[in-house]
Parts: C-alpha cells; structure tokens; sequence
C-alpha cells in the first residue's frame, strides 16, 4: 500500500532505471555468487569502491582527491593480507560466475554514484522497498527450476531465527542503512566502508565460530580501517 501510494506520486523515467538498476546489480552479484567461489567473488567485490570513484569522476560527481585515493590503496592492502590470494583462479567452471560477478559489481557501482542526489529527493524506505521486490521477480526468475525442485529442510527454531535474521537485518536494515548513507556522503565514502565487512566477519568468527587470527589478519583490518577512515576524513580535522 505505501509503495503504491508513492508510485502514483513519483514519475516513471529516473526512478524506475535507478530502482532496477538496483535489483539488477543485487540479482547479478546474487547470482553470479552462486556459480563461482567465496574467493573469487571477495576479490571482484573489492573493485566495487574503484569503479565507484571512476564513475563518480568520469561523469564529474566527484574529485579523485588525494585522500580518497590513498584510503582505497591502504584498503586494498588489507583485504589483500586478509584474504588468501593463491586461492583465486580463473577456470573455465568459474568464468562465466566471474563474468555475472563483474557485471553486477558494476551495477552496483552506478547505483552509488547516482545515489546520492536521487536518494536525496525520493524516499529511502520506498527505494528499498521496491528495490527488493523487482530483485525478488527478477531472482525467482533466473532460479524457477530451483524453487520447483527444493526441498525444504526441518524447519527448526535456529533456522527460522536464521532466516529472519537474513531477511530483515543483514539483508533489509543493511541496505537500508546503505541508502540512507548514501544520502549523507560522497558515493565513493559509501562504497569502501563495504571493506569494513571482512573485518567484522573475523571479530565474529573469533567469538562465535572459534576461528584463528593471524598477524596477516590484524594487520589487514588495521589497514583496511585506516584507508576507510583516510579517505572519509583527510584532510579534514
């Protein structure tokens, strides 16, 4: 009802292409995930802050300032010390994930770059709203014959929380959150907080899953948390 209510407000043209755009990049990223490794889609994932600045700069949003370049070199440095570069590999199995992977990076780039002075006029909630929904029709899509043949696990009290959990926070609170940054800072500042993930995923895994932290891991999120912070702040005091 409220995203009906606002459809009938709003103008088909700009919205609609920034809104699919959207889905499109979720369901790419989604998809092309599924069809190649961890490893693989981390890496292609990392150029998501590049392609954001170059966007951003090319159709002149914004400046490749100093900082911001540093901050993305600093960063980068440290996903590189995180993650486990010798398990990258391109194969024939793999290409066409990579490929959906890249693309739907790209996607996601446009949708930071454009983000700020659309998400300044139309409303978050709305935008996220019908982002997920077009991104639901377009994945259950390309996955038809999954849902046909699924069989559904035991449905037990974890799993359920679980699956709430992905839906509603680390899928709709996150990307809603994302929007409404991106409403707040510079396209190319909202992309590289993205490397911030890696790190809070090694804080979880320390507690909660019982995983080993090496000194190449500390160092990594020490830069990575520096380059993210660099490129938000210098040369501001």
């Amino acid at each position: 009802f409220y995203c009906r209510r606002k459809f009938r407000k709003e103008k088909m043209g700009l919205w609609s292409a920034y809104i699919i755009g959207g889905a499109t990049a979720l369901s790419l990223f989604l998809y092309g995930l599924s069809l190649t490794t961890s490893v693989n889609g981390s890496i292609i994932f990392c150029m998501l802050p590049i392609l954001t600045l170059t966007i951003s700069v090319v159709r002149g949003a914004e400046k490749a300032s100093f900082g911001k370049i540093l901050g993305l070199i600093l960063s980068i440095v440290g996903i590189a010390l995180t993650i486990n570069l010798s398990d990258f590999s391109i194969s024939q199995s793999s290409l066409k994930g990579d490929l959906i992977l890249l693309s739907g990076t790209i996607f996601w780039a446009a949708y930071y770059s454009f983000g700020k002075g659309f998400l300044q006029k139309y409303d978050n909630l709305w935008v996220t709203t019908w982002m997920f929904f077009i991104s639901g029709i377009v994945l259950l899509i390309l996955n038809f014959k999954t849902f046909i043949n699924l069989n559904l696990p035991e449905m037990t009290p974890e799993l359920i929380g679980s699956i709430l959990f992905t839906i509603f926070g680390a899928t709709g609170l996150a990307y809603y959150l994302t929007n409404t940054t991106l409403k707040r800072l510079p396209a190319t500042i909202s992309a590289l907080a993205v490397y911030i993930q890696p790190v809070i995923a090694g804080i979880v895994g320390v507690l909660f899953l019982h995983e080993s932290i090496t000194i190449n891991i500390v160092i990594g999120d020490l830069l990575i948390i520096s380059g993210v912070l660099v490129a938000a702040f210098y040369p501001k005091r």
